[in-house]
């Protein structure tokens, strides 16, 4: 079975876990620091991103419970016991100078901190949260706030300065902060189902191991495991909290597993993936897809059966290891080996273990790279053996709900309606959260053209019918969510038609205005006269549909000789500016009837003479001397 996850080649290589090294990964920085312990301690520093290693040396060999660098690099904060840190600065490589802050609760054990800013560094210990600046020039921290409650762990989620607290007396209780601009924001607690976290009827404290944080589809979440309890049936439920600034966090969704044991989690492109290690499997939840509500909780089963993550060719490891260790959102470490990967996804794989295709494209449309994908589901849908054209206008409901979407944002966007104190303006909200859009330019060049060129191809009249029929199905969806359809759509379905000469559908299909009026489609109307020689009257009555096309109708007149007709279809509907004298007189001469070259040249004899403005284009520039001439040498005696 072809795999749809995989460790990312060429991993990064770092000296493995031994007796002399230690390990630690700082996922802010994306940074790697190995210490080796000999006569003095060595810091290798490889930034994941980069591929860049920095050495530094270490005056001192004490314990490191854990290290990281500021931000912009200047400074390195080395956590070696329960209350205090050392911040080193380093020439060349080698530590300059140093200056160790201990925290400012009494008593207190420092759980850890996180770099919040270049400048500004965050102590968590058991009894509060300390902020500090760093000043360099004195080589010291300021105290700037603090605050104060008991705190068994926490959780940092670096890109957004969320941090997760676990409080409480015995550490019980989940209590979200996000610190801006030097200010502790407090976020009401997350409400736990505490029938998950009892011991012999009384709550017991939540664990560290249980608990991620991390970012899905742009908004924070609390993954947190539930074991099952002693007489409930064996397995392991995930519960989705969604935490927002703004309102109260709250359940959204439950990842079943039928699983017990070990597991670690990882995000890739959206998808959460959960690790077995027992069964050395990985199973794919995606909570974009809606399947099961219960409580306006949303039930989710894996979407596809779990499987082993394959491994690169260039690496020997051992799948799910002991020594893996994994960190958010797609970083797999084997200290073991001193291997550092990315979970990846192959999209490919997803159409073969995915069977409903309504579910796949909802599927696809949340992936980054998922239009390719699409574009391979839709040709493979249309040009099946067994295409059903139900099926494809479910597809195309899909993606037109998203491509409405996307419309309405850009025209919301580009509206730019002002804000007033005293007009509340309705902010239009998507249906759907997708990650892209599949509109008609990508359907007509990627799909459309692809299985065309394959139907005119193919022998089979039921193949070309087909073809026509999934053309009035993605316009008639199109259609349904109020999306102008675009000209090259209505051009290939009139193509496919003629093609088939199947010119009475078409001609139903224009009179009863199933393809929208428009200057190009009367156009290519005109162009199928000679194959099709209705399509002339078809394009002038569609052109006449259209309010602003008097002129392209006189000019098709006239291209038929028609001057008369002409000239009476402009002074009915009248043009914009004046008409050329020259013009019509050349078409009226070139037709060989005086009666026409006649009754034209008076007609503008007239519109001179009841002109205002007294100006004549026969005596003005008009260039109509030659005709002056001629009625009068030709056509005088008839006016006698």
């Amino acid at each position: 079975m072809n795999s749809c996850l995989s460790l990312s080649e060429n991993p990064l290589r770092f000296e493995p876990l031994r007796k002399m090294t230690t390990i630690f990964y700082d996922d802010k920085s994306n940074e790697i620091f190995t210490i080796i312990h000999t006569d003095v301690m060595q810091v290798i520093v490889e930034n994941t991103n980069l591929r860049k290693k920095n050495v530094y040396t270490v005056k001192h060999k004490r314990h490191v419970i854990s290290l990281k660098f500021s931000p912009d690099q200047r400074i390195l904060a080395v956590q070696h016991d329960k209350n205090s840190i050392e911040f080193m600065s380093f020439v060349d490589g080698i530590q300059s100078s140093s200056f160790t802050q201990f925290a400012k609760a009494s008593n207190s054990e420092l759980l850890g901190f996180v770099w919040v800013s270049g400048i500004e560094v965050l102590f968590v210990t058991n009894v509060s949260l300390e902020l500090y600046q760093v000043e360099y020039d004195k080589k010291s921290l300021k105290y700037l706030k603090n605050v104060s409650m008991n705190i068994s762990w926490f959780l940092h989620l670096p890109k957004k300065n969320f941090i997760l607290l676990c409080t409480g007396p015995n550490g019980i209780h989940l209590q979200p902060y996000y610190i801006q601009d030097t200010n502790f924001n407090k976020l009401p607690r997350l409400e736990l189902d505490s029938t998950h976290f009892q011991k012999q009827g009384k709550p017991c404290t939540i664990l560290e191991r249980d608990v991620t944080l991390t970012s899905c589809y742009n908004q924070t979440r609390v993954l947190i495991f539930q074991h099952s309890q002693n007489g409930a049936l064996p397995g392991t439920d995930i519960a989705v909290y969604t935490v927002s600034k703004n309102i109260p966090a709250k359940k959204t969704h439950v990842l079943k597993l039928s699983l017990c044991g070990r597991f670690a989690l990882n995000i890739v492109d959206d998808l959460i993936v959960v690790h077995h290690q027992i069964s050395k499997t990985s199973f794919i939840f995606d909570i974009g897809l809606v399947i099961r509500e219960e409580d306006s909780v949303t039930i989710l089963t894996p979407i596809i059966d779990a499987m082993p993550i394959k491994i690169p060719s260039d690496i020997e490891c051992e799948l799910y290891s002991p020594h893996w260790v994994t960190f958010q959102p797609n970083i797999i470490i084997d200290v073991g080996i001193g291997a550092f990967w990315y979970l990846n996804i192959d999209l490919s794989n997803f159409l073969t273990h995915i069977e409903d295709k309504c579910l796949l494209v909802d599927f696809l449309l949340q992936r980054t790279n998922g239009k390719i994908y699409l574009v391979k589901l839709l040709n493979g849908v249309m040009l099946s053996e067994n295409k059903n054209l139900e099926e494809i206008a479910q597809l195309f409901n899909r993606l037109n709900l998203v491509y409405k979407d996307k419309l309405e944002l850009e025209r919301q966007s580009q509206v730019g309606l002002p804000v007033s104190s005293s007009i509340t303006i309705q902010v239009y909200k998507p249906l759907t959260d997708m990650k892209i859009a599949f509109n008609q330019l990508d359907m007509y060049s990627n799909v459309f053209t692809g299985v065309a060129d394959y139907t005119y191809k193919s022998s089979s009249q039921k193949n070309k019918k087909f073809f026509t029929w999934i053309l009035l199905e993605y316009i008639r969806s199109l259609t349904d969510y109020n999306i102008p359809v675009q000209h090259c759509i209505h051009e290939l379905l009139i193509n496919t038609l003629v093609l088939n000469k199947d010119f009475q559908q078409l001609h139903q299909i224009l009179q009863y205005h199933v393809i929208a009026d428009s200057k190009p489609l009367a156009c290519l109307l005109l162009s199928l006269e000679n194959v099709y020689p209705p399509a002339h009257q078809l394009a002038l009555d569609m052109l006449h549909r259209i309010t602003n096309a008097t002129e392209e109708i006189t000019e098709v007149l006239l291209s038929k000789k028609l001057v008369i007709s002409a000239l009476r279809y402009s002074d009915a509907y009248g043009t914009e500016g004046e008409i050329s004298y020259r013009k019509y007189l050349d078409i009226a001469d070139s037709v060989g009837d005086p009666n026409v070259f006649y009754s034209v040249f008076v007609e503008f004899e007239k519109r001179d003479q009841s002109n205002s403005k007294g100006i004549s284009q026969f005596s003005s520039g008009g260039r109509c001397d030659v005709y002056v001439q001629r009625f009068f040498d030709r056509y005088r005696k008839i006016a006698v």
